[in-house]
């Protein structure tokens, strides 16, 4: 365990670092509101200070950010759009995965933070540096190549290629589609607009509470009456509460809403409640969420494997790495536990030594007779 004497909100784990956000801290420790990235080999702490508490940092590694998976997402709207990778200059790409010193690095991130009130988005190469702050009230943040937001009036916003274009605003006083439930992604000169099943292109969305991106279409989720709606696969679906979070990932649609009961989690349809969640991570076919109560639930294709209490407060923050799962707590502590059940070797031991003495016992008494 360690402690970082200030409230943690998120966690995120990359290979070379784990990232921690968060704030309100003890001042007098020397650490107010931002981010810490803490090397893994080392422990070395590197802090990203900021004005106001992060709530949730999204972060993607500079070197993957022109993926195949990634041209995808704007393959269609051919007439009107241009891929990504067609547009990012590689001089800049390069100039990105560089140190302040000019050497090249492989460990270079870019992260965009949500805070209370601003919005940062911050470059990682071992140092932090700041590329633009703007102020803003988000709810939500889906970072790629590019940037996809969702404020709290319930506007969802684009921003292409985000390493070259730091002109960041949002700006909701334009008309954004209000009954819109998909639409497509399109980029033309780098910008993204929302192109609706009328053909209609719009700079925003509205009345959304959450939304997700699967290939190149942006899928709004609407809440009213206790009920969160959205269109997947040309079907309406419905679900009890407000979506917190959900992704679709590999063809894997994942979200869980929160409901007077506690949270209900759905994993491809499958549907299970759960004490009040607060945080959610994916690694390949393993799957692992944290509650309010301190519990981390531990999912392997679907099926539950495991589940632990590690806390007595909130864990706010769950990570995968390898086997284990980091975790975050509103206290300000980071921990790490195994995700696989452990073997209990004691009560083991114990019994091979019951087995044994009872044939000992049996042997000693059959050669007295």
């Amino acid at each position: 365990m360690e402690d970082f004497d200030i409230p943690l909100f998120d966690l995120k784990v990359t290979r070379k670092y784990l990232f921690v956000a968060g704030g309100g801290g003890k001042e007098d420790y020397g650490i107010d509101n931002g981010i810490i990235a803490i090397d893994r080999k080392t422990n070395k702490r590197i802090f990203f200070k900021t004005q106001d508490i992060i709530k949730s940092i999204s972060i993607q590694e500079i070197g993957k950010i022109c993926l195949d998976d990634i041209k995808a997402k704007t393959s269609s709207c051919k007439s009107k759009c241009e891929s990504p990778r067609e547009k990012l200059d590689k001089k800049l790409i390069e100039q990105a995965k560089t140190n302040a010193k000019g050497t090249n690095v492989d460990d270079g991130y870019l992260i965009a933070a949500v805070g209370t009130d601003f919005f940062y988005m911050v470059k990682f190469n071992g140092v932090f540096i700041e590329i633009t702050k703007t102020k803003a009230t988000l709810k939500k943040v889906v970072l790629d190549t590019n940037l996809y937001a969702l404020d709290k009036k319930g506007y969802i916003y684009g921003f292409a290629n985000v390493l070259e274009n730091r002109a960041i605003e949002f700006d909701s006083e334009g008309n954004g589609s209000k009954n819109c439930q998909v639409a497509e992604i399109c980029i033309k000169n780098d910008a993204i607009s929302f192109k609706d099943k009328n053909g209609r292109m719009h700079k925003t969305l509205s009345n959304a509470s959450n939304f997700f991106v699967s290939d190149n279409s942006m899928h709004i989720v609407q809440y009213g009456d206790m009920i969160s709606s959205f269109t997947y696969d040309g079907e309406m679906v419905e679900t009890s509460g407000k979506i917190n979070y959900i992704l679709e990932i590999h063809g894997n649609l994942i979200y869980y809403s929160h409901t007077e009961k506690g949270s209900l989690l759905s994993i491809n349809g499958i549907e299970m409640m759960l004490p009040k969640i607060t945080d959610i991570s994916i690694s390949g076919d393993f799957l692992v969420v944290s509650t309010v109560y301190g519990d981390i639930y531990v999912y392997e294709a679907g099926e539950e494997i495991n589940k632990m209490n590690v806390s007595d407060v909130p864990i706010t923050g769950v990570g995968i790495s390898g086997e284990d799962v980091k975790f975050t707590v509103l206290n300000g502590v980071l921990g790490s536990v195994s995700m696989k059940k452990r073997r209990h070797w004691s009560r083991f031991i114990l019994l091979s030594f019951i087995v044994v003495a009872i044939g000992v016992g049996y042997t000693i008494y059959k050669n007295r007779k």
